[in-house]
């Protein structure tokens, strides 16, 4: 077997498909231990390297989550469509 490497690549640091996660309730219930199941599965991560030079803040890794429709009723001061007819995006410019 010839061992010489060709190129910057060398198949002994690959690690492929090193791992991302997901979690959900199958029949769509919102509860807290998702949330709680999800930001543990994001510290899990950490040894991918999901962070800046400096250590802290990070590439983008982070959890997608529904926010209560009774939530925006509280804080709108809008009228809001009903539940389920509308939708929330937060945008970040690039740096």
């Amino acid at each position: 077997m010839n061992n010489q490497h060709y190129g910057l690549y060398r198949p002994e640091f690959e690690h492929d498909a090193c791992g991302i996660g997901f979690y959900a309730d199958i029949k769509g219930r919102a509860s807290h231990k998702i949330i709680t199941t999800a930001l543990e599965m994001l510290r899990r991560l950490d040894h991918r390297a999901g962070k800046n030079a400096d250590g802290t803040t990070s590439d983008g890794a982070g959890i997608s989550m529904q926010i209560p429709h009774a939530f925006f009723e509280a804080v709108c001061s809008f009228t809001l469509p009903k539940k389920g007819e509308y939708a929330v995006g937060m945008l970040f410019p690039a740096a």
